[in-house]
């Protein structure tokens, strides 16, 4: 570019020099034609010169590098722009593959920092799924430890077991025996301390079965049990479910029974006559005015008496009648679960107390309060226990396996 500058300057100058030359030429043929003028006297002018074909082709000529210098200022003009061109276009590719290197770098630092993220995600991962496999392993360590342990014993357990069959089938005569004999114990207790015929009965029947199985030998055992179940079965028993139902018609109709009402007695009080007041003088008519004052205060004072029976019971509230009413169910109820249980004292301390009750608090004129008291006599002298027999007196006494030959058997 310089030297396309430099030759333009150049030319430039040329241009210049011509121009010099021509406008100094055509000096000479301005300043003469006044003289020519001159000459003639102001005749007609002169016949242009053969020359001035010249300065034609001159101007030409001065045209024509005039549009050679425009076509080159346009060629450069054009040459540079796109020389300008070219270098944006440069410019702008390397900007495009600049651009496209930065997102791929930049996509790649992402891809790098996810790949960074997730490879500590999953080696944290690995490091717990590590720590839980030794976990595990640790776990079934312990769990094949306890399960040999478990085994160890089952084995040992299994090996008593077997021993205790052996030792019950090289004694099984004294096993059953001593069965019975706990039979008879049961036997014994349900009968003296529950009154339990029934339960009594099904022990002796249990111990009968398993006499069975010895045959003859038990001939006497055998004898002694039928007497005691034959004993039992001779008991009478009281009808506690009809007994337990009058109590229970009881609970229910205490609401119907009639309170007692307070009767009060007035009597006149009798009032000693005075003798007659002296009135002669002022003295007697003050001591008259004094006996006649005390005589008042003492009339007033005794004038109505009023005497109770023996222990009346006080006149009662509507909430005291109810919580006597309550208090009567209750012992009627605690009675009749002594009854059920066997328990003869507190069943017939809760139906003196039914009784004592009816009888303080209540109308002897109501029918039904005379049928509820009539009841609770009944029922209190009614026995609620039977009379069993004494099955000590009657049964064997209990044998139990001779420990001596089971230490025998053992060894």
């Amino acid at each position: 570019m310089n030297d396309a500058s430099t030759h333009h300057g150049k030319q430039d100058e040329a241009v210049t020099d011509s121009n010099g030359s021509t406008t100094a030429d055509a000096a000479p043929e301005e300043t003469t034609q006044p003289q020519t003028d001159a000459d003639g006297g102001g005749g007609q002018a002169a016949a242009p010169k053969p020359g001035g074909g010249d300065g034609g082709r001159g101007g030409d000529r001065r045209a024509a590098v005039l549009a050679a210098v425009a076509l080159l200022i346009a060629l450069i003009v054009a040459g540079l722009g796109g020389m300008g061109g070219w270098w944006v276009w440069e410019r702008f590719q390397a900007l495009e593959r600049a651009s496209d290197d930065y997102a791929e770098r930049m996509e790649v630092a992402e891809v790098r920092e996810r790949l960074d993220s997730l490879e500590g995600n999953l080696t944290g991962r690995v490091d717990n799924l590590a720590e839980e496999h030794s976990s595990h392993v640790r776990s079934l360590a312990r769990a094949e430890e306890t399960m040999r342990t478990v085994r160890e014993q089952h084995d040992s357990a299994q090996e008593r077991m077997d021993r205790i069959e052996e030792l019950a089938a090289a004694h099984r005569d004294e096993w059953i025996l001593s069965e019975a004999g706990y039979l008879y114990g049961v036997a014994r207790y349900r009968a003296r301390f529950h009154g339990d015929v029934s339960g009594a009965l099904d022990a002796l029947r249990e111990a009968d079965s398993l006499l069975e199985e010895l045959g003859g030998a038990t001939v006497d055992q055998r004898q002694a049990v039928a007497d005691a179940i034959n004993a039992l079965l001779d008991v009478r028993l009281p009808d506690r479910e009809a007994m337990a139902a009058d109590l229970r018609a009881l609970i229910n109709g205490v609401d119907e029974w009639s309170l007692k009402r307070v009767e009060r007695q007035v009597e006149p009080a009798d009032v000693p006559r005075q003798r007659d007041a002296e009135l002669d003088s002022l003295d007697g008519w003050r001591n008259a005015g004094l006996r006649a004052w005390e005589q008042f205060r003492d009339a007033i004072g005794s004038l109505v008496v009023v005497r109770r029976d023996d222990a009346p019971p006080r006149l009662m509230a509507p909430e005291e009648s109810h919580y006597l009413r309550e208090n009567l169910r209750l012992q009627l109820l605690s009675a009749r679960a002594a009854l059920l249980q066997g328990d003869a004292d507190a069943y017939r301390d809760s139906l003196e107390d039914v009784g004592e009750w009816l009888d303080r608090h209540f109308d002897d004129d109501d029918d039904a309060v005379r049928e509820a008291r009539e009841t609770v006599s009944r029922l209190r002298d009614a026995d609620v226990e039977a009379d069993m027999p004494d099955l000590g007196e009657k049964l064997p006494e209990r044998r139990l396996p001779g420990r001596n030959n089971m230490m025998e058997g053992g060894e």
